[in-house]
């Protein structure tokens, strides 16, 4: 079993966000995928990383259809988009709402960042469901999935997500900071 250690207590079994051959939860081209990109320590919306992916992958005002052509396979289309919620995190600046100086305590920085993680994925999922009701035809010709991405702090934050019970159909972590909850 593939596993994360979070501290002392806490264990993730990871095989369920992992991708199997041959399961219903492997990458399909028809799929709408909603990624939720949760950036590092002093990072934000504006940050190199969280720019490349909007650039490559859109964002909701201008979402990316992938197409590949192949003459061993059939045309394929994968439609993403991507969201970068702000953290408001910072070791060093007061006015970032869950800054060290701000929340003493890395841990209570973490559950901050979560809140706020939270609660823009849960109005994302929320808007995203509510707009395939309201095109059937939509909805038959593909299915809407959310990945969740974390680099650094942003992974601790995604990975505190999950313990919190937050099921992605995937999870991309980027050298997550594994000891920020301590």
């Amino acid at each position: 079993a593939t596993s994360v250690l979070l501290n002392s207590t806490l264990q993730i079994n990871l095989n369920n966000f992992m991708a199997q051959p041959d399961s219903s939860s492997s990458l399909d081209w028809d799929d709408e995928w909603q990624i939720v990109f949760l950036h590092g320590l002093e990072g934000g919306p504006r940050g190199r990383k969280s720019l490349y992916l909007q650039k490559h992958f859109g964002t909701a005002a201008g979402p990316v259809l992938h197409h590949v052509d192949s003459s061993s396979c059939p045309p394929r289309r994968l439609r993403t988009q991507v969201l970068v919620p702000d953290l408001e995190m910072s070791l060093y600046d007061v006015r970032k709402r869950n800054s060290l100086p701000r929340c003493f305590k890395l841990s209570r920085c973490l559950e901050g960042c979560a809140e706020i993680a939270h609660d823009v994925i849960t109005t994302m999922l929320t808007e995203t469901a509510s707009q395939a009701e309201d095109s059937e035809a939509r909805r038959t010709r593909s299915r809407q999935k959310f990945l969740l991405a974390g680099s650094s702090w942003g992974g601790a934050v995604a990975l505190r997500l999950l313990e919190k019970g937050m099921r992605p159909d995937k999870v991309l972590l980027f050298a997550p900071a594994l000891g920020a909850g301590g």
